[in-house]
């Protein structure tokens, strides 16, 4: 499972600006014991709190970031085996509709993984303490090509 904290300044026309140095993707893999982060995201949000009309978000991961805190088993992550950080460095969502929701928001989009695209709906929610979105994404390698 993988949780993405993007913490953001508004701007005008709800024009989100990421702050890079805050936002994180940290990730479990519970059948290996393994939890870890992927740093290095970019990302484009543009929504209007009270109306998600026309909302869309564009993220991307660079995957030789990958940090599980053991170099030889990152480097294998990283490898043909895995993620074929060669051929494939990034990791992409890019959210076709996003749907206001009792507990925050649903996107609804596409990520790729691997050359692999599959539709994925993605809930998150704006926290006003930590002005950050707080998203939630279970995720299954697998569907990627991408085993364990």
């Amino acid at each position: 499972m993988a949780t993405v904290f993007l913490s953001l300044g508004m701007q005008a026309q709800k024009q989100w600006k990421l702050n890079e140095k805050e936002s994180t993707i940290s990730f479990v893999m519970p059948d290996e014991d393994v939890e870890g982060s992927i740093k290095g995201l970019d990302a484009e949000v543009r929504l209007d709190l009270d109306d998600p009309t026309g909302a869309y978000i564009k993220a991307s991961v660079d995957v030789s970031t990958l940090n599980t805190g053991v170099s030889e088993r990152d480097d294998h992550l990283m490898s043909e085996d895995y993620f074929k950080e060669s051929n494939y460095p990034e990791i992409t969502y890019e959210s076709n509709r996003i749907i206001k929701t009792e507990s925050g928001f649903l996107a609804k989009g596409t990520l790729t993984m691997v050359d692999v695209e599959t539709q994925v709906d993605m809930p998150f929610f704006y926290d006003e303490e930590q002005k950050a979105f707080i998203g939630r994404l279970k995720i299954h390698t697998g569907n990627y090509g991408v085993y364990s």
